[in-house]
């Protein structure tokens, strides 16, 4: 039998600072890690103070959100042959509906200031021919 001491590091934290430090590697806010998992930002102040804990339910969500294992997460254990980092969850179908209206009225306004500049630049440009005419 394989003695677990061998395979798995524990780091001695809370989940709560284990969360926060994962937070911070991933430069996530309180409000934007609480609109990726889908929790208000109180419940996520609760969780980063040690008040409350993610659902069980929520845990996997957190973690990938994060880019981290559950077990990690959870226990701060890490298995020596593996690095708590896994790979990052399909993103959420409405944030990307966000980006894209967000992404679709930037160019949208980029289009409309784009007209105008051409608009001033054929004005500016027929009357500087228009002064060479003479």
């Amino acid at each position: 039998m394989k003695d677990n001491s061998e395979t798995t590091q524990m780091v001695d934290t809370q989940m709560c600072e284990r969360l926060a430090l994962a937070m911070q590697t991933k430069g996530l806010s309180v409000k934007k890690f609480a609109k990726l998992v889908g929790a208000s930002e109180t419940t996520v102040s609760m969780w980063l103070s040690g008040d409350a804990e993610p659902r069980s339910a929520l845990v996997p969500r957190v973690a990938g959100t994060l880019s981290v294992s559950v077990r990690w997460l959870l226990t701060g254990e890490v298995d020596a042959e593996a690095s708590h980092v896994t790979e990052t969850p399909p993103p959420d179908p409405r944030m990307l509906l966000d980006e894209l209206l967000a992404i679709q009225n930037i160019t949208n306004t980029c289009d409309e200031r784009l007209a105008r500049i051409e608009k001033r630049l054929g004005r500016v440009l027929a009357e500087g021919k228009e002064q060479t005419d003479y």
